[in-house]
């Protein structure tokens, strides 16, 4: 059966042919998602590709939800309507035209004024600067000199962050854990945590290594295009192409990469 009469046969009902009409557009979803949602490096903003598939299911069903069979339209353009709303989520792209700023909050906004501590808004936040020197270099244990300058810069904490620092980030705790055991909410030991990476953060040899880490960010060169980009990485767009494939395969395994490169 085609797309349409399937969608049709779900729609009155046979909701069992689900899966069949899942099975049938699986590969033109994650060809979408790839060719139009994703950066060209392949990479996915650290959502899995279950979470993408799922994002694509949905798009599915409530393409089909939406489906009018007298509108003269294919069942596709339903679904790359929706793609693009559920894909977008699940990335964490914005997809309401409304301002954000409308609803913006003072970063400097106490919490609560009754607490001697008075933390802000601004100590809930996640410091991506920071994630960036500790959960990528002391969570994977990538670099061992990297992680022994990070526990000796974090000996400078108050005896109270230093304890739930090696809690966290040693020990492994979850934040739920760390503020049950010292007696305090989850959100407090959140607060904690960000406020003593912040301060680790402050040393200089926190910020040489840094400083490394982003340039080796920076010289993915099959991240860079135009000649912009060339002139870093000295690399063409066939080279980047090659490069870009063969990190899909990896990453994704044969069937994404048949998928969104062979028709």
């Amino acid at each position: 059966m085609t797309n349409e009469e399937l969608a049709s046969k779900i729609k009155s009902g046979e909701t069992e042919l689900l899966i069949t009409l899942w099975e049938q557009v699986q590969k033109l979803v994650i060809k979408i998602i790839f060719q139009r949602y994703l950066p060209r490096d392949g990479s996915t903003n650290k959502v899995e590709l279950d979470d993408l598939l799922q994002a694509g299911f949905i798009g599915m069903m409530n393409a089909v939800r939406d489906f009018n069979p007298s509108s003269g339209f294919q069942f596709n353009t339903y679904l790359d309507k929706h793609l693009a709303n559920t894909v977008r989520e699940a990335l964490g792209i914005r997809t309401s035209k409304r301002d954000p700023l409308l609803d913006a909050l003072s970063m400097d906004k106490p919490l609560d004024k009754n607490e001697d501590s008075n933390p802000t808004l601004a100590d809930t936040m996640q410091d991506k600067k920071s994630r960036y020197v500790y959960d990528d270099l002391i969570e994977k244990l990538s670099d061992q000199e990297d992680c022994r300058v990070i526990l000796e810069q974090s000996k400078q904490l108050r005896p109270m962050e230093q304890e739930i620092f090696y809690e966290r980030f040693l020990a492994g705790l979850t934040l739920r854990a760390i503020g049950e055991k010292h007696g305090f909410t989850r959100e407090r030991a959140h607060q904690i945590v960000n406020k003593s990476l912040r301060n680790i953060r402050k040393s200089k040899a926190i910020q040489l290594i840094a400083k490394e880490y982003l340039i080796d960010r920076k010289t993915n060169f099959y991240a860079r295009k135009g000649l912009k980009g060339f002139k870093t990485s000295f690399s063409s767009v066939v080279e980047d192409s090659v490069l870009r494939r063969e990190i899909i395969r990896i990453r994704f395994g044969e069937l994404v990469y048949k998928s969104v490169f062979e028709e």
